[in-house]
């Protein structure tokens, strides 16, 4: 059984194992890349056809391994062209074909954060008015 005495040293030896286990966390677990906003905002209804979307993530996405599309409604593609933003890797650009009839569209996307090999995807929606 423990005593009063025994406590601070208990205390003591739990505080150093979760330093040992915790403490040494790499930092990209404590700040996780992600996918932080759009431009437009996705779900957002806009009066005319965007020619870009912009998506930007906390973090440099890598060119090699970024990709997606943008299908209406119907599940036609009306665009495969993204790429990283050669002015801020922080930014993927989707370029839109001029003219795009109203409707609702979905933005399909995956990319990589510089350094890694592991693939972030997502979506994201607008709506032509």
């Amino acid at each position: 059984m423990w005593t009063r005495r025994g406590y601070p040293a208990l205390l003591i030896a739990i505080a150093l194992i979760a330093l040992a286990v915790g403490g040494f966390a790499p930092v990209a677990a404590e700040n996780p890349p992600e996918f932080t906003a759009s431009d437009p905002p996705s779900g957002a209804t806009v009066d005319t056809a965007p020619t870009q979307i912009t998506l930007t993530f906390s973090q440099p996405t890598d060119p090699s391994m970024t990709g997606g599309y943008v299908h209406n409604v119907d599940g036609v593609i009306v665009s495969t062209a993204i790429a990283v933003s050669q002015d801020d890797p922080t930014k993927v650009i989707v370029t839109l074909t001029p003219g795009l009839a109203s409707g609702w569209y979905m933005v399909m996307w995956n990319t990589a954060l510089v350094g890694s090999d592991d693939y972030l995807t997502g979506d994201m929606t607008f709506q032509i008015a």
